[in-house]
Order: structure tokens, then sequence, then C-alpha cells
């Protein structure tokens, strides 16, 4: 089951498909069979049932969802105008946006090499297409965590980009701002909008919280911040709001083994324990009521999805088999009962439909003055980051005297994308382990520009630049017309950058050295130049 609800009207993603429910009516908008039926279930010791992503719009006109493969499906709801159509887009989540528009995350590329991407806008029919807004995030910064809180010294999870796994990645929308967190990194990012409808600029925040095996771990912003949830599986549990510069603003203990999806809504925060019970708190996180739940996960394990209303007052909390409503009363008691399904209506001829996919509309090709197409390549935000060794490189010899300064100079192109914050540059080889020369410092050089020094790791010498920014590359040209040498000579200029190292020469001889510029934490995607080094 998924769910969404506004207090008066519910959409349901279920056994009989997509459906919304009024007081006086109930619709069945698209059939299982249309969806390709339910999402296959997570396998294994640890499986458990999937539910479908499911984002709706403010005027509960358009809905979207996936069918069985992950691939975007958008809906009109009611007496919406509009087709229903299938977009190319493999998604892990949905969050509702304004308009035609829908926020999400999804995934691209290949098993080897795939990237988790978070968007917002109307969704385009082309899988190279760009989206409306496309948001990168910085590397995540760690939050004030107290000493002996849960953990004598808090462990850190060191991954710097969203999971690609779709069971992993949760995003939410409240009126504060879109939450995304990665519950196997315990990293949180919070996109806040400018204005009530406006789309958010880019991450206000990106947060790392601790996490260690068996570590769960909930989220959802707040006018001032983030909620953060943390559960240990000894039980030891704590609800934390951090700024958005991850100072800790509050923070209140709790006994739980296991933390589900958290929610905002009016004063209320919504939290799910342990799958058996449903802690309501209010905005000071002080415990307002504890509803258990029953046998609501009687089928077995299963994905949650925790809707509450708008004002707090009520909220929908689906798992794989059916659907919990929750509705305070004027005095602020509790009442919980099972959402009826039993009144879909079964699918008739418009159902056996099978959903169009969005086709793709060629533009008009611009032209500039000569006539000649203009170069509309856009940056790589789909693959991962990637430096390539600039083919204009000079590969003359690395040559200097005895007892005197060097530079060996690297120019360098980012040929993938998104972008990335901090690089590492690592010297290794028997030129330096024999004595020949001796390393200084490094300086990066280009639109963004860096200097760091070399501190030596065993055989390594490395230096890091963790604040430097390398822009996305761009698709390459594709003209056969235009030399394997000059393919990048029409690239962005903040695309290239060199990187000059410097130091001191010892003794005389000539040895290897190696020299590997990438990305901080990983190897993929790194640039390595090889050479002969004579001191004479």
């Amino acid at each position: 089951m998924s769910v969404w609800t506004d207090g008066k009207t519910h959409v349901v993603v279920g056994p009989a498909g997509l459906s919304i429910h009024r007081d006086d009516e109930v619709q069945l908008i698209l059939a299982a069979d249309q969806l390709g039926g339910q999402l296959p279930p997570k396998k294994g010791k640890a499986g458990f049932a999937r539910i479908r992503p499911l984002a709706v719009n403010a005027g509960v006109e358009l809905a979207f969802t996936v069918d069985a493969e992950r691939k975007l499906v958008r809906a009109p709801l009611g007496e919406a105008k509009g087709d229903t159509l299938k977009f190319p887009w493999d998604i892990s989540a949905l969050a509702p946006a304004d308009g035609q528009r829908v926020f999400a995350a999804y995934v691209t590329g290949t098993k080897a090499r795939a990237l988790t991407s978070i968007v917002l806008g109307s969704p385009p029919a082309d899988p190279k297409g760009k989206w409306e807004h496309e948001y990168e995030n910085d590397k995540p910064k760690k939050v004030d965590w107290p000493e002996n809180l849960l953990w004598e010294k808090a462990p850190w999870s060191r991954k710097t980009r969203w999971a690609t796994d779709p069971d992993l990645i949760q995003v939410n929308a409240n009126p504060h701002a879109y939450t995304v967190y990665d519950t196997a990194s315990a990293v949180v990012g919070v996109l806040r909008r400018p204005g009530p409808k406006q789309p958010p600029e880019g991450f206000a925040c990106v947060l790392r919280t601790p996490q260690e095996k068996g570590t769960t771990v909930a989220a959802t912003a707040t006018s001032r911040g983030v909620l953060v949830a943390t559960c240990k599986p000894d039980g030891q549990a704590v609800i934390c709001e951090f700024a958005d510069d991850g100072k800790l603003l509050a923070h209140r203990l709790f006994t739980a083994k296991k933390i589900g999806p958290l929610a905002l809504a009016g004063s209320r925060v919504f939290a799910l324990v342990e799958d058996r019970k449903l802690l309501i708190l209010d905005s000071e996180l002080a415990p307002e009521a504890e509803l258990e739940l029953g046998d609501a996960f009687a089928a077995g394990p299963s994905q949650v999805q925790l809707r509450p209303n708008p004002e707090g007052t009520g909220f929908l909390l689906a798992v794989a088999d059916k659907v919990l409503r929750g509705v305070a009363s004027d005095a602020g008691a509790w009442s919980l009962t099972e959402l009826d399904l039993t009144s879909v209506p079964p699918p008739g001829e418009a159902h056996a439909a099978e959903i169009a996919e969005a086709e793709i509309e060629q533009p008009n090709e611009p032209t500039g003055a000569n006539g000649q197409p203009l170069d509309s390549r856009t940056r790589i935000i789909t693959q991962a980051p990637r430096l390539s060794l600039n083919p204009q490189q000079p590969n003359d010899a690395w040559s200097f005297p005895a007892g005197g300064h060097f530079e060996i100079a690297l120019n360098a192109v980012s040929v993938g994308g998104p972008a990335e914050t901090g690089l590492q540059i690592e010297v290794h080889g028997d030129a330096l382990d024999k004595g020949l020369i001796e390393l200084e410092s490094v300086a990066i050089e280009g639109t963004n520009q860096g200097q760091a020094s070399f501190e030596i790791r065993g055989k390594k010498r490395v230096a890091l630049l963790p604040e430097f920014r390398l822009p996305a590359g761009v698709d390459p040209v594709k003209d056969r017309k235009i030399k394997p040498k000059d393919r990048f000579l029409e690239n962005p200029e903040d695309t290239f950058v060199t990187v000059r190292l410097s130091g001191k020469t010892l003794a005389p001889g000539s040895e290897l050295i190696y020299v590997r510029v990438g990305f901080d934490g990983t190897d993929e995607g790194s640039l390595m130049r090889g050479r002969p080094l004579t001191v004479s």
C-alpha cells in the first residue's frame, strides 16, 4: 500500500491499483495490471515487502507513482484533464511539488557506475533531458554530536554520495522544506523553498549523523533545521534537532531498537517505533500520545509510509497489506481504525489500456549568426566525477638540475559529473623512495583555485584540498572531423585545471614517479600520470 492524504481526500496505491477516496466517492484511476502488478519484495533473511513511492500535488489533481520496474508514472486525478503517461526515469523516492512538477530521487548509469540524482520539475520525456532543477550536494558536514550520547565515541560513515539502492533513499516534504536522507550512511540533506510556491535553489545543508551496523535513522525538516531520529539495536535512541549548520538545538532520549518514518505536521511530530507503535510528540519533543498498532505487520516485514494531514490532527500509515487511519478528537484523544478499501470499484474497459510512454518533442535546433548550430552541450550529472589528462598536455620528460627547485604541471579536464568537492593528490615511486626529490606543495590553477602541503603516508606523499570544487564536465564533441587532440578545445573554461607540484631536487639519478589526481575518499574517476624523472 502507498498513501497520501490532506485529511479529507485520500489517494491509495494498493492491490486494486491507484484509487482516490473522497467522502462521497471512490474512483479507480489505474488498475494494478496497468502498473505491472506489485513491486517485487526484497528477498533474503532481511527481506521485506516493498511499497511504491507516491506523490500528489496540493490541488489533488495529479499523482506520481511508479510501475513495477520503478519507471515514473504520472496520472491525472478525478476530473483533472490530461493523459496518464510513463516516463523513462528509475525512481527511488518521490515527494509532492506544485502544479505539474514533482520532487524525485532517481538512479541512472550502469550498475558499476550508478548515481542517485535529486531533482524537481515536470519530468522530461527524454531520458537524456534536463530537469527544471537538478540539485548537487556538497560534501556532508558532521553534526555537533555530544560526547557519550548513545556512544562513548560516535561512529561515522565515510560515504559522500547518495546510495543507489532505492530501498536506502527516503525523501519527504512539509511546509518547511524537502528532506533527503540515506539510511545506509545516515547523511541528511535539507532543501528550503525561498517562498511558499518557489522551488529550492539548492541544499540548505547536508549533514552527516552517527551511523554503525544495525543503526536505523529517520529525518524530516523543521523551521530552524532538521529532526533526526537515531536508534541502536540495543534499544538506546534519541531524536535530535540540528540547525542547518549542524549545531545541536534540542534532543530527547527514548527507548527503541528501530525507528521508522518521521513526519512533522502542524505542531506535532510523528515517529514509527519498532514497527509496533506510533509516538506523537509536541514541537518541544515532549510526548503527547503513544498508539499501539496491533497486528499492523502481521503479514510480515514491510516498508512503511506515514502521511499526516497538514494540521497534524490525523494521519495515514500504510504497510504492505493495509492502511491505518489515526484521528485526533477535539480533546486530543486519538482513535485508530483500518481504512476501508473494499469499496474500490473493479477495473472497467478504460483500465485495459496500457500506459502510454511520454513522447519526446524534437526542439528546433538553435543556430548562430553564421547559420551553424550552437554548442548546446549540457553539464554531465548522471555519471560520476572523473578527471582526464588534457590531450594538449606536453609529453616532455621530467628532467631537473640537482640542488634546486622543480615544478611538475599536469593539465587536466573534468569529463564526468556531477560536480564534486574534495580533491586528493597522491605521489609515489622510486624517485621518492630513493631520495631524488622532496615534495613540498601543490597548487591547483583554474577558475577554482587551491593550495596544500604534502604529508607522508607510508611510501606515498598525499595532499588534500577538501574544499576544492571541481565543476562537472560537458558531453564530448562527437564530430569525427575534430582530431582527438582538439576534442576539448571548446569546453567551458571552468572544466580545465592545472595541477602544479613543487619541491626540491636532492640527489642525481633517474627513476619513475607516479602522480594520481582524484577525489577524497575514492580512487574512482582519478587521473594517473607516470613518467621517468631525472635529476642531473
